[in-house]
């Protein structure tokens, strides 16, 4: 490699982290199979996947060799994930396009505009293809093996996969029942104790990668309403309306509450006693039992709430108010 050759890369090198920027943005709002996944994490991994092709290229470059067998094992991990994830071939195949792209571009831009520095630039980008060639052949390889050895399993596995401190799980919603038994597994082989809660939410059956987002966005709701008691939910079924109105959005609805009931709940006997009242019905009787008091006791709790808030627990508007304000204040931050 001539001289030239060598600044092109040099400078180009100075700008891989812009580079890589620049291949994620227009891969992320190019690819129609991305367009539903807005989670910043996916752009966050396109491009730090840019940034190692990137390397990788300059590496294989300098050396004078095609792209080495670590740099092709993990395309073809990458691949395998990728078909297990449902993403198409074909959004695979684009996004590669698009660094090719973008990669040509960059080194005609950094070597400017000379007769000499062009022509190291055209040899230049004649080795990207050599490279995106390697790499692309190995990720459509390794895709049609995933996807092939999925289809010839008499059932296909379930796809799992880390975000953070949470499991997205896409299962087979053909068969009755079949999200929720897989569920119960997946928790049997987690928990080795019983110290480590664990809460689940079903989307809406989909087809097609477009309506992921959808259903991943049900999902997130109904494990928003997951409780000890309540641990796996499916929406839409089984939420609650009142939940769901009453669900914590930032402070707006909490900035509603006046003063006189933010104080009296924040009172733990006062709310839980509310809480007790509205789980039994409004019977006193049942509510003293939860509460292991005399009847005697809650009525007068009840009292003391009406006279501090105003609102009359044995009236329903008020005690719609009430309950509204307890729930939303259990949600608050802090």
């Amino acid at each position: 490699m001539d001289k030239i050759a060598q600044d092109i890369l040099v400078r180009f090198e100075a700008r891989i982290d812009a580079i890589a920027d620049e291949i994620a943005d227009a891969t992320i709002t190019e690819v129609a199979a991305f367009g539903p996944m807005t989670d910043e994490r996916l752009r966050t991994e396109v491009r730090a996947l840019a940034r190692g092709q990137l390397d990788g290229f300059l590496a294989a470059t300098r050396a004078g060799t095609r792209p080495g067998p670590a740099m092709l094992q993990a395309v073809r991990d990458r691949a395998t994930t990728r078909a297990r994830q449902l993403v198409p071939l074909a959004a695979m195949l684009h996004s590669f396009m698009i660094a090719q792209r973008v990669i040509s571009a960059a080194i005609t831009r950094e070597a400017g505009h000379g007769a000499r520095a062009r022509g190291a630039a055209l040899t230049l980008t004649a080795l990207t293809f050599d490279y995106n060639i390697a790499v692309t052949t190995a990720m459509a390889d390794a895709y049609v093996e995933a996807v092939q050895g999925d289809t010839a399993r008499t059932e296909r596995q379930t796809f799992v996969v880390s975000l953070g401190s949470e499991l997205l799980a896409v299962l087979d919603a053909r068969r009755p029942g079949q999200p929720r038994a897989v569920l119960h597994r997946t928790a049997t082989q987690l928990l080795h104790t019983d110290s480590v809660p664990l809460r689940a939410g079903i989307g809406t059956p989909f087809t097609g990668i477009a309506r992921l987002h959808d259903s991943y966005h049900a999902a997130r709701r109904a494990l928003r309403h997951a409780t000890p008691e309540r641990p796996l939910l499916q929406a839409p079924g089984d939420l609650r309306l009142f939940d769901e109105l009453t669900a914590s959005r930032g402070d707006d609805a909490g900035q509603l509450i006046p003063p006189a009931l933010r104080e009296t709940l924040a009172d733990p006997q006062l709310r839980q006693t509310l809480q007790a009242w509205v789980d039994h019905d409004l019977n006193v009787a049942a509510t003293a039992k939860a509460l292991c008091m005399h009847p005697n006791s809650v009525r007068y709790r009840l009292r003391r709430i009406a006279q501090l808030t105003g609102h009359d627990p044995h009236h329903l508007t008020d005690l719609l108010e009430l309950h509204s304000a307890a729930r939303l204040l259990s949600q608050a931050p802090g």
